[in-house]
């Protein structure tokens, strides 16, 4: 039950980024509270998937290829960006 400024407050001390950044969030936050969890659950997807193909590919892994892996089939559901990775990966294995 903090008022917007006592968390702008709060997270300005804990985490000293910009104040105006902080005040966006908080206000985001309170108008749509579902859309900073869904970018911090998709973020978090991303990056397992990037370790895992990290770990498949060793060597041969590609940031750009892997970006392009993750945007090229436009927005859909995790499942679907899962699968075009493993495909993806099993594209760039050797032989």
């Amino acid at each position: 039950k903090w008022s917007r400024a006592d968390t702008v407050n709060y997270l300005d001390a804990a985490t000293g980024l910009p104040r105006a950044r902080l005040e966006m969030a908080v206000d985001r936050s309170a108008v749509s509270p579902g859309e900073a969890a869904a970018d911090i659950l998709g973020r978090n997807e991303i990056w397992r998937l990037r370790a895992r193909a990290e770990q498949v590919l060793g060597a041969s892994f590609s940031l750009p290829s892997f970006h392009a892996a993750i945007l090229s089939g436009g927005p859909r559901p995790f499942s679907l960006v899962e699968a075009d990775i493993d495909k993806w990966m099993t594209a760039q294995l050797p032989d």
